[in-house]
């Protein structure tokens, strides 16, 4: 497309360049000498080619726009599309992976090295890219009031991660290490704790779990939807019950 675009272009150009020669034939006419003649001659020339960058450019330029456009669309469809898998639910049983089709297999066997998928989706690129390797920087904010079941009642978290591996004999899950920096107002100054965290990555329903960094029993959740991995669904949850206590959305730098 963009091709064809850009030979439409230059036909254009190329039909303005033919009128334009008409009026060179006339000059050619006058009584010049050779050197203004020659001179003359690459003025129009350079002014040509001007004029043709130009209008390649304007045409670029059109052409990024649109694709731009178009895959913004792409993307909210992606995501509308993976909001109503959400709440429809995939047949699958807590615990469970859907291949994609009527299969389900537990979600241990996601990313083991072995296809229990009909279709190979449980070791595809896809679904075993490593979504938070080591050097992800995840940001977010907490609305006032949102967090009342933590200690400081936070109203920023940013979550580095310095370590991620997967353990052989457990490869469904991939191990992470870092530490949380946690932004919350104590009197009338802003301050700022960290927190060294352990957790692990689950490659099948693409969950990203921190463990209680503290006795309080509180760690976090971070839900990636489908082709929507700059981002992620997180929730403060009581480790007993897995109930969340505060939601937000984290983002990647």
């Amino acid at each position: 497309m963009r091709t064809l675009l850009l030979l439409c272009a230059l036909a254009v150009v190329a039909l303005a360049e033919h009128h334009g020669d008409h009026h060179d034939d006339h000059d050619d006419d006058c009584d010049c000498s050779g050197g203004k003649r020659a001179g003359l001659r690459s003025h129009i020339l350079n002014a040509r080619i001007n004029k043709l960058s130009h209008a390649i450019d304007d045409v670029n330029g059109k052409i990024d726009k649109t694709i731009e456009k178009a895959m913004k669309h792409v993307r909210k469809i992606k995501g509308l599309d993976s909001a109503v898998d959400k709440l429809a639910g995939n047949g699958c049983h807590k615990g469970e992976f859907q291949c994609g089709d009527d299969q389900c297999i537990s979600d241990l066997m996601v990313c083991d090295g072995a296809k229990e998928c009909e279709n190979g989706a449980d070791e595809s690129e896809f679904t075993c890219k490593e979504r938070v390797p080591a050097g992800t920087v995840l940001t977010g904010n907490i609305k006032v009031g949102h967090a009342e079941c933590t200690r400081r009642k936070p109203t920023k978290f940013e979550v580095f991660i310095n370590s991620a591996r997967k353990v052989n004999y457990f490869s469904s899950r991939m191990r992470l290490g870092g530490y949380i920096n946690l932004h919350f107002h104590d009197g009338d100054s802003d301050t700022v704790d960290r927190l060294d965290f352990h957790g692990y990555y689950n490659f099948a329903n693409r969950l990203l779990a921190i463990e209680p960094p503290e006795d309080d029993g509180l760690g976090i959740t971070c839900q990636f939807w489908p082709h929507t991995y700059d981002h992620c669904h997180a929730h403060i949850v009581h480790e007993a019950s897995l109930e969340p206590c505060a939601d937000f959305v984290l983002y990647k730098d």
